[in-house]
Formats: C-alpha cells, structure tokens, sequence
C-alpha cells in the first residue's frame, strides 16, 4: 500500500466541490480553468466579475471577493500582489491582488469536467488501437540507440494507447451489465441493430488476434535486460530535466513505470493463467453468445404473438357465449385439452385406407412393461458374432493409409528445414501437416512431430512479410516462416 500518512491527508483543495455556494464557486474554478488553458495564468478579480456577473443572478463584487477569498482559503488559488502598477500609497495598501489556479485545482478541475462528460462518452472497441499500440511497441526493438527524451515520448504515448485500450474496453463490457442495457436487449426495437452489432464485435475480435499474435512474439524476443534499460533511460532523462523543486522521487518514478510495462507484458502474456486480452476475447463472446440468444427469444416470441393474435380473439369471443360453467369447463378441455390425461401411441391394425366408425373397431391389447424394479425380466442371450476378419482388414487398411502419408510427409522431415515464404505450391495434405506442426507449437514455438517422433521449431520472419500457400483447394495465407527439425 502506499504512504499510509499521504491517505490520510485531507484535500482541501476539492472543498469547493461539496458547499452551499459551490454553485459560485465551481463557476469561477471552470472561469479560471478555461483561461488557464488559453495560457492566461494570472486574473484580476475584475476580470472574474465582468464574466459572471451576468449569469449568477443578482451577484455583487463584495460576494465574489469572500467567494475568491475562501478559495485561497482552501489552496484552491494562489495570490500575487499586483505592485508594480500600483500608482499611489493608498492602491499599494487596497492590495490589488491576481489570482492562478494551483496544481490541485487545475487536476480537480480536469476531472470534474470528465465526469460532466461521462453521461455522453461513447465507448469504442476499435482494433485500429491494437495496432496503432504494436506500431509504438516496435520502435522498441533498438532501444539501446533511443536517446533518453525520444524514449520519454515514445513511452508517453504508448502509455496514453494503452490506457485508452483499457478504458474504453472496460467501458464498454460496463455497458452490457447495465440494467438499461438488458432491457434494451429484451426489447423488439433491439432487433433492428442487432447484426450490426455482432458483427461491430466479431470485427474487434478479429482484429485483435492478428495484431495480438505479433505482439506477443516481439514482447517474447526482447532481451533480458529490456526492462532495466527502459527505467534508467526514462530516470535519466528526468534527472537531466531541470526541476523547480529538486526533491523528486525518483524510485516512485522507476516503480510507476515499471508497473506499466508490466501491466502491458500481462496484458498479453501471463505465465500465471490467462492473459487480459484472452479474457477479454472470452467475454466478447459470450456477449455475443447473449445477444444472439436474446435476438432468436425476440423473433419466436414476435411471431408466435402475431401468428396466434386472431386465434386467441376467436377463443375470448367463444367463451364469451357460454351461457354457464359447465360449458366453458367443456369447451376449456377442446381448447386446452384434458388436465389428467394419459397418451398411448402405436402402429393401427386397420388394413384399409376407408373411412371406418371407431366403434367398430375392435380393441387393441398392448403389453406394457411393470414399473416395479423388483420384478426381474427376462434376458435375451445374443450370439457373439466372430469380426476379427474385418478388424484386421480396417487395421491393415489404417496402416496402409499411414504409411503413405509418411512417404509423402518424408520429405519435409528429410529436408531439415521447410520454409514458408512467397508462393509456396503444396498438396492438400501437405499443408494440413505443415499448418498442424504450427497449430501444434503454439505461443511456445517448439513442440514434437506425431509421425516421426522429432523435435522441431518455428523461425517467425518479419511480419510485414506475407507466404501464400497454393493448393488445389484454395489459397491460404500466413506470416513468413521457417521449420526446423532437430535429430535423425
């Protein structure tokens, strides 16, 4: 946990938030703050009055003097006496004074304005920032060669790409827990966006896992000392930053970064379980798991209620004519059938296709097993019938196929190395073994061959680079790469 005596500081400066006149103090905070950010730093209190006057009813100069006068109170502003232009004794001692707003209050003023904002905030999940992200991972590749303030800027925005990630992605799952959204979900106006929906959602997946896959290969690739290098270069360059008060802290510094890049390792690689972004692509489903399910229950039940409206009229309007119970009991059991009622079903004995009286049929006797388990019933013995015949003709037919998949394969394993790059022409069954060693080892890149029981690696190319492999079948296409078989 963090200092437990900086917690327990009380912030005076957000005062001003919770007050009976916060209605004047938040608009001379939010008067201050807009000119702070067209770079006017120090007002008068004059300036403050000619811009509120008119929109606080009934505002006098004396009320916004006590009103500036508990913001500097509360450390909300800082004061500076005006006495350069001061032309008399008696202005020196009136002591004009401007006001500025002090780092707390220009940080509180943020985020009350983000909050204002949260109603109308559109989250997004855009793959296009997974790959902005990869983009700005990459330049990390070399460095050793990034000067200290081009490693600051770059690990600014890599920052700023991933906490946007984050948030808008968190954001946006929120809004599927929602109460409004689950009666949305349930609701007949839902179907009219429902595939663009799922299909804004498969889109992100998609996206996802192929930037996802060369990110997780360059995170593994980076030296072992990667992470020391990137903190002393982000600490270097602060130290060589001139500072107004020179007692910064430093190891915060190094923590606070080093806690990024490993909330960004973990967001795509975890050796403890699931990484962040596959929990993320299994929620994704699920939701739209959740809104197929909902968009199906919607149809059915839309169009049984239209199909069934005029029958379920006709019944109100027959049972309206009943002239007693008895009669709606009887016309109740032709409508909806017998409470207690037991269904026999079976083939007919009638050997004519003409129309006969029911009474004239004679009975069928049908002999129904006891429920008591009890009672034992008779078993039937069946002979063992002798298949060892076609068991060894399935066998020999098994290995005969196996051993000419082998005389086709053999040659890749012979080879040592196979490589995957341009056009690549392939049998059919040549690929599906080539694309099951790679499904085969994974984020790993090594695993060991089924057929001849070898070792064998994946090499990744670069991933700008892209292999077609052509069969007879189709097309299909993968990032450069090499297989290495090890051993004889």
């Amino acid at each position: 946990m963090d200092n437990i005596e900086v917690l327990q500081k009380v912030i005076t400066e957000a005062k001003y938030l919770a007050q009976e006149n916060s209605y004047r103090y938040r608009p001379i905070m939010r008067f201050f703050y807009h000119k702070y950010e067209q770079a006017e730093n120090w007002l008068y209190k004059e300036d403050v009055y000619d811009e509120l006057k008119d929109k606080i009813p009934n505002y006098t100069i004396e009320e916004l003097e006590r009103d500036l006068d508990f913001l500097v109170d509360n450390m909300s502003l800082t004061t500076v006496q005006d006495s350069r232009n001061a032309n008399s004794i008696e202005e020196f001692n009136l002591k004009r004074l401007r006001y500025q707003l002090t780092d707390y209050a220009i940080v509180i003023e943020r985020m009350t304005i983000e909050l204002e904002d949260l109603e109308v905030k559109v989250a997004s999940l855009s793959p296009k920032r997974f790959e902005v992200l990869k983009g700005y991972l990459f330049e990390l590749k070399d460095i050793q060669a990034i000067s200290p303030e081009e490693l600051t800027d770059l690990w600014e925005r890599i920052s700023n790409e991933f906490q946007n990630i984050n948030l808008n992605y968190q954001d946006f799952l929120k809004k599927f827990q929602e109460s409004k959204t689950e009666e949305l979900l349930q609701s007949t106006i839902f179907l009219e966006y429902k595939n663009k929906m799922v299909q804004y959602l498969r889109d992100f997946i998609s996206g996802y896992l192929n930037q996802a896959a060369s990110i997780k290969h360059f995170l593994k690739s980076l030296p072992d000392d990667f992470v020391d290098v990137l903190v002393l270069k982000l600490e270097q360059y602060q130290r060589d930053t001139p500072k107004i008060y020179p007692e910064f802290n430093y190891a915060k510094f190094n923590q606070v970064n080093l806690g990024k890049w490993r909330s960004i390792y973990k967001w795509f690689l975890n050796d403890k379980g699931k990484c962040e972004g596959d929990r993320l692509l299994d929620v994704t489903s699920s939701i739209i798991s959740q809104i197929t399910k909902c968009a199906s229950s919607l149809i059915e039940l839309h169009g049984n209620m239209v199909q069934r409206k005029e029958e379920y009229k006709h019944i109100c309007r027959l049972f309206d004519q009943m002239v007693n119970v008895n009669q709606a009991h009887e016309l109740s059991n032709a409508v909806f059938g017998v409470q207690a009622v037991r269904h026999y079903k079976g083939s007919s004995s009638l050997n004519t296709d003409s129309l006969v009286n029911s009474y004239e049929v004679l009975p069928t006797m049908i002999s129904v097993l006891p429920n008591d388990t009890k009672i034992k019933q008779e078993r039937r013995h069946s002979v063992i019938v002798d298949k060892s015949l076609e068991k060894k003709e399935a066998l020999l037919e098994f290995e005969k196929e196996e051993q000419r998949k082998k005389e086709i394969l053999q040659k890749f394993v012979e080879a040592k190395t196979v490589s995957l790059q341009g056009n690549v022409f392939l049998k059919k069954e040549e690929r599906q073994y080539l694309l099951n060693l790679i499904s085969r080892a994974g984020d790993k890149g090594y695993a060991k061959e089924p057929l001849f029981g070898l070792n064998y690696r994946i090499v990744f190319g670069s991933s700008n680079d892209i292999c077609q492999i052509i069969s007879e079948d189709g097309i299909f296409m993968l990032h450069n790469l090499q297989l290495v078989f090890e051993g004889e």
